[in-house]
């Protein structure tokens, strides 16, 4: 197996010191050759400067292409669907089957989120899917939201495979909510709760900072943010505006780290604006696996995800008096905690566990392959 990657974080946009000013950085991770192409990048771009990134990524993806190991089929992911002209372009050179996978919804996104405007640069952008998505043999989803958009195009579902995000049980498992975490932060006797992720504009967290403004005279109940992105200097600066002391920012965590993480909260929130209702964001199930109940802040596929399992609540999108409200019962009924957390747990296990759905996946590749 090969994957080829950019050089910078997507969230911040830089490349690390140890492979900057590379075309190629090679690595090899648990036998997995990984390929860094080159890419232009910088944090704080303009839309501009970030189409010149992708476009330098999609260059540079094709060319390194050609230094990998011999290869069956080749998997293009996006966003930016710029990959898609890469995987395209691979597939043709090297005869093999092209698999498209989608994990946002681009350029859709980005137009309602108001980051691609103009009519000119919105045809562009909606003829380079049209285009993608005529020349793919085969897309990979994971969102049951996305056959619908797969569908305007006329693309048949027996060329769909349906991959949801999941999440390995056996790392992220009920524990002890009294860990080594919560005595770092001091939060022994706190009411958590849990947001770990992105913090970009479809994220949406001014709503947490707003609805942390409306409890913060509750002295037992703190938010905890974890990650990075775009957006959290701003969210930062508005806290301190606001003098929110029940407000904790932590840097983004090693992988390893994150099940402590989630399991010194006591609820775990999954927030994004209203207009993503297609979307399965993996961090429910990563709170599922741990035992912890969900307040989910985004409707569509993943609300019905949370009430078939009886997992959490559910508030309005872009809503603090609604998020405020949610927490507040579940600080006043600490019983519906563990049985929102049983409940979770039990339903990711069975619908949502990573080794399964790596299976499933291998066989629908490994078919593709003898077609």
């Amino acid at each position: 197996m090969v994957v080829i990657g950019g050089m910078a974080n997507p969230l911040t946009m830089e490349a690390p010191r140890w492979c900057r000013r590379k075309f190629l950085f090679k690595e090899n991770v648990e036998g997995v050759e990984i390929l860094r192409a080159f890419t232009i990048s910088k944090p704080k771009q303009s839309f501009i400067k970030r189409i010149i990134s992708y476009l330098s990524f999609m260059i540079s993806s094709i060319t390194v292409s050609f230094r990998s190991s011999s290869v069956d089929l080749v998997i293009a992911c996006s966003p930016q669907i710029f990959t898609g002209i890469s995987g395209y372009v691979v597939s043709r050179v090297k005869k093999i089957p092209f698999i498209f996978e989608i994990r946002d919804l681009w350029p859709d996104f980005a137009i309602e989120e108001g980051i691609l405007r103009g009519r000119f640069k919105i045809q562009i952008a909606k003829c380079i899917e049209k285009f993608i998505y005529k020349k793919a043999h085969y897309f990979i989803i994971n969102s049951p939201g996305y056959f619908s958009h797969l569908a305007k195009f006329g693309i048949d579902k027996k060329r769909i495979i349906f991959v949801p995000n999941g999440v390995d049980t056996n790392i992220f498992k009920p524990s002890k909510k009294d860990n080594h975490i919560r005595k770092q932060l001091y939060l022994d006797k706190k009411f958590v709760v849990l947001y770990a992720g992105a913090h970009g504009q479809a994220n949406n967290l001014k709503t947490v900072i707003e609805a942390a403004k409306l409890i913060k005279n509750n002295k037992d109940i703190v938010f905890l943010l974890v990650g990075d992105g775009k957006e959290k200097r701003d969210l930062i600066n508005l806290s301190r505006y606001y003098s929110l002391e029940n407000v904790i920012f932590l840097d983004p965590q090693p992988r390893e780290r994150m099940p402590e993480i989630c399991a010194a909260s006591d609820v775990c929130l999954a927030i994004l604006k209203k207009n993503y209702k297609t979307t399965y964001p993996n961090k429910i199930f990563d709170y599922m696996a741990s035992g912890r109940p969900i307040i989910l802040a985004i409707d569509g596929v993943a609300r019905k995800v949370i009430e078939k399992a009886n997992a959490g609540v559910f508030v309005e999108p872009e809503n603090p008096k609604a998020l405020k409200t949610a927490i507040l019962n579940l600080y006043h009924h600490r019983e519906l905690l563990g049985e929102y957390g049983v409940n979770a747990r039990k339903y990711v296990v069975e619908h949502f566990d990573r080794k399964k759905i790596a299976e499933h996946f291998h066989q629908a590749l490994t078919k593709i392959i003898r077609q």
